[in-house]
């Protein structure tokens, strides 16, 4: 059973996510001019270990995976956004909200 008086101390080297959070600026990393990149969706796997923080999370849409790769595409990416509902409640204003941040987020990226 852990100690919890005495502060857990790191030996060895940090790990690598300990390393990119240093890195990072506070946590923004390279993410802003990751998304306002027009050539891909892709993003760098240092800025998608660092939406993880931010509570978000990218992965490629399954269904199409094995159709872009024998296109030579790149993967369709699609995020997955973690939000929190005061009491575990969601409330239909809070849903429409969600719908509209959502909207406006895809029209963004698609332009």
């Amino acid at each position: 059973m852990a100690n919890e008086d005495r502060p857990h101390i790191q030996t060895g080297p940090p790990s690598d996510v300990e390393d990119i959070k240093e890195k990072s600026d506070y946590l923004r990393g390279t993410l802003v001019n990751t998304l306002q990149n027009p050539l891909t969706a892709g993003i760098p796997e240092e800025d998608n270990r660092l939406m993880k923080f931010h509570g978000s999370y990218l992965q490629d849409d399954r269904d199409l995976r094995n159709e872009r790769r024998r296109q030579k595409l790149e993967p369709a990416h699609q995020f997955m956004v973690r939000v929190r509902a005061p009491g575990g409640v969601a409330t239909l204003n809070s849903g429409l909200q969600s719908t509209t941040w959502r909207q406006r987020m895809a029209m963004a990226r698609s332009s």
